[in-house]
Protein backbone atom coordinates (compact mmCIF):
# COMPACT_ATOMS: atom_id res chain seq x y z
CA UNK A 1 0.00 0.00 0.00
CA UNK A 2 2.79 2.41 0.95
CA UNK A 3 4.72 1.69 -2.25
CA UNK A 4 1.57 2.15 -4.35
CA UNK A 5 1.07 5.55 -2.73
CA UNK A 6 4.67 6.52 -3.50
CA UNK A 7 4.26 5.55 -7.16
CA UNK A 8 0.95 7.44 -7.33
CA UNK A 9 2.74 10.52 -5.96
CA UNK A 10 5.53 10.05 -8.51
CA UNK A 11 2.96 9.83 -11.33
CA UNK A 12 1.25 13.02 -10.10
CA UNK A 13 4.63 14.78 -10.10
CA UNK A 14 5.21 13.44 -13.61
CA UNK A 15 1.88 14.86 -14.76
CA UNK A 16 2.80 18.25 -13.26
CA UNK A 17 6.13 18.19 -15.12
CA UNK A 18 4.30 17.05 -18.26
CA UNK A 19 2.07 20.13 -18.19
CA UNK A 20 5.06 22.45 -17.97
CA UNK A 21 7.24 20.59 -20.50
CA UNK A 22 4.58 19.63 -23.02
CA UNK A 23 2.49 16.51 -23.15
CA UNK A 24 3.12 13.32 -25.04
CA UNK A 25 0.49 13.02 -27.76
CA UNK A 26 0.44 9.25 -28.07
CA UNK A 27 -2.66 7.14 -28.68
CA UNK A 28 -2.57 5.62 -25.21
CA UNK A 29 -3.19 1.90 -24.88
CA UNK A 30 -6.95 1.78 -25.39
CA UNK A 31 -6.58 0.84 -29.03
CA UNK A 32 -4.42 -2.15 -28.14
CA UNK A 33 -6.26 -3.76 -25.22
CA UNK A 34 -5.62 -7.50 -25.36
CA UNK A 35 -3.08 -7.07 -28.13
CA UNK A 36 0.01 -5.44 -26.67
CA UNK A 37 3.19 -7.52 -26.58
CA UNK A 38 4.65 -8.89 -23.35
CA UNK A 39 7.52 -6.71 -22.10
CA UNK A 40 9.72 -9.80 -21.58
CA UNK A 41 9.51 -13.48 -22.36
CA UNK A 42 9.19 -15.44 -19.14
CA UNK A 43 6.92 -17.16 -16.65
CA UNK A 44 4.13 -15.26 -14.94
CA UNK A 45 4.79 -15.79 -11.20
CA UNK A 46 2.60 -13.17 -9.54
CA UNK A 47 -0.79 -11.87 -10.59
CA UNK A 48 -2.54 -8.52 -10.24
CA UNK A 49 -4.79 -7.95 -7.22
CA UNK A 50 -4.99 -9.22 -3.66
CA UNK A 51 -3.20 -12.45 -2.77
CA UNK A 52 -2.10 -14.25 0.37
CA UNK A 53 1.68 -14.35 0.68
CA UNK A 54 2.47 -17.70 2.27
CA UNK A 55 6.01 -16.74 3.23
CA UNK A 56 4.91 -13.67 5.21
CA UNK A 57 1.42 -14.98 6.07
CA UNK A 58 -0.12 -11.71 4.97
CA UNK A 59 -2.46 -10.44 2.29
CA UNK A 60 -0.65 -8.35 -0.29
CA UNK A 61 -2.10 -6.26 -3.08
CA UNK A 62 -0.22 -6.25 -6.36
CA UNK A 63 -0.70 -3.27 -8.66
CA UNK A 64 1.01 -5.22 -11.41
CA UNK A 65 2.40 -8.61 -12.36
CA UNK A 66 5.75 -10.32 -11.87
CA UNK A 67 7.37 -12.11 -14.82
CA UNK A 68 10.24 -14.51 -14.04
CA UNK A 69 13.13 -14.14 -16.49
CA UNK A 70 16.89 -14.61 -16.31
CA UNK A 71 18.99 -11.71 -15.14
CA UNK A 72 20.26 -9.74 -18.12
CA UNK A 73 17.28 -10.57 -20.35
CA UNK A 74 16.22 -7.42 -22.26
CA UNK A 75 12.76 -6.02 -21.54
CA UNK A 76 10.93 -3.86 -24.06
CA UNK A 77 8.39 -1.05 -24.29
CA UNK A 78 4.89 -2.46 -24.82
CA UNK A 79 3.95 0.63 -26.85
CA UNK A 80 5.55 3.85 -28.02
CA UNK A 81 5.89 6.54 -25.39
CA UNK A 82 7.90 9.14 -23.56
CA UNK A 83 10.20 8.14 -20.69
CA UNK A 84 8.93 10.09 -17.69
CA UNK A 85 11.16 8.35 -15.13
CA UNK A 86 14.26 6.15 -15.40
CA UNK A 87 16.17 5.72 -12.16
CA UNK A 88 16.23 3.95 -8.80
CA UNK A 89 12.95 4.14 -6.86
CA UNK A 90 12.73 2.77 -3.32
CA UNK A 91 10.79 -0.49 -3.22
CA UNK A 92 10.83 -0.86 -7.01
CA UNK A 93 14.57 -0.93 -7.66
CA UNK A 94 15.54 0.46 -11.04
CA UNK A 95 12.29 1.72 -12.55
CA UNK A 96 11.16 3.00 -15.95
CA UNK A 97 7.84 4.82 -16.35
CA UNK A 98 6.54 5.38 -19.88
CA UNK A 99 3.82 7.89 -20.75
CA UNK A 100 1.77 6.54 -23.68
CA UNK A 101 -0.64 9.47 -23.88
CA UNK A 102 -4.35 9.63 -23.02
CA UNK A 103 -3.48 9.08 -19.32
CA UNK A 104 -1.88 5.65 -19.90
CA UNK A 105 1.42 4.70 -18.27
CA UNK A 106 3.44 1.50 -18.11
CA UNK A 107 5.93 0.78 -15.32
CA UNK A 108 8.86 -1.63 -15.51
CA UNK A 109 10.74 -2.37 -12.28
CA UNK A 110 13.56 -4.38 -10.69
CA UNK A 111 15.91 -3.91 -13.63
CA UNK A 112 19.64 -4.51 -13.51
CA UNK A 113 20.43 -1.93 -16.19
CA UNK A 114 18.41 0.87 -17.76
CA UNK A 115 19.04 1.77 -21.39
CA UNK A 116 16.80 4.84 -21.59
CA UNK A 117 16.82 8.25 -19.96
CA UNK A 118 14.12 10.60 -18.76
CA UNK A 119 12.69 12.70 -21.61
CA UNK A 120 13.56 10.14 -24.31
CA UNK A 121 10.89 9.06 -26.81
CA UNK A 122 10.82 5.30 -27.37
CA UNK A 123 9.23 3.07 -29.99
CA UNK A 124 7.08 0.04 -29.30
CA UNK A 125 9.40 -2.93 -28.80
CA UNK A 126 12.44 -0.80 -27.99
CA UNK A 127 14.72 -2.25 -25.29
CA UNK A 128 14.36 -0.26 -22.07
CA UNK A 129 16.76 -2.23 -19.90
CA UNK A 130 17.62 -5.68 -18.60
CA UNK A 131 15.90 -7.88 -16.03
CA UNK A 132 17.43 -8.10 -12.59
CA UNK A 133 16.39 -8.38 -8.99
CA UNK A 134 16.82 -4.84 -7.64
CA UNK A 135 14.03 -4.28 -5.14
CA UNK A 136 12.62 -7.78 -5.70
CA UNK A 137 11.48 -10.25 -3.07
CA UNK A 138 11.22 -13.12 -5.59
CA UNK A 139 14.56 -12.99 -7.39
CA UNK A 140 15.28 -12.37 -11.05
CA UNK A 141 12.12 -11.02 -12.63
CA UNK A 142 10.43 -8.01 -14.18
CA UNK A 143 7.67 -6.24 -12.27
CA UNK A 144 5.22 -4.67 -14.74
CA UNK A 145 2.24 -2.32 -14.27
CA UNK A 146 -0.22 -0.49 -16.49
CA UNK A 147 -2.02 2.56 -15.10
CA UNK A 148 -4.82 4.72 -16.51
CA UNK A 149 -4.96 8.17 -14.92
CA UNK A 150 -2.93 6.76 -12.02
CA UNK A 151 -5.26 3.80 -11.38
CA UNK A 152 -3.62 0.35 -11.66
CA UNK A 153 -5.08 -1.91 -14.37
CA UNK A 154 -4.69 -5.69 -14.65
CA UNK A 155 -1.82 -5.98 -17.18
CA UNK A 156 -2.83 -9.51 -18.22
CA UNK A 157 -6.07 -8.10 -19.70
CA UNK A 158 -3.98 -5.82 -21.92
CA UNK A 159 -1.29 -8.28 -22.99
CA UNK A 160 -1.53 -10.68 -25.92
CA UNK A 161 -2.85 -14.08 -24.99
CA UNK A 162 -0.16 -16.73 -24.75
CA UNK A 163 -1.50 -19.74 -26.64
Amino acid sequence: QELQAKVATLLKQTQTVKKSSGSYEGPGLQVSRGRIPWPVSGTLISLFGKHKNREFNAVVENSGIQIKAASGTPFRAVASGLVRYADWFKGYGKLVILDHGEGYYSLYAQATDLMVTEGQTVASGQVLGTVGDTGSLVGESLYFEIRKNGVPQDPVRWLKSRS
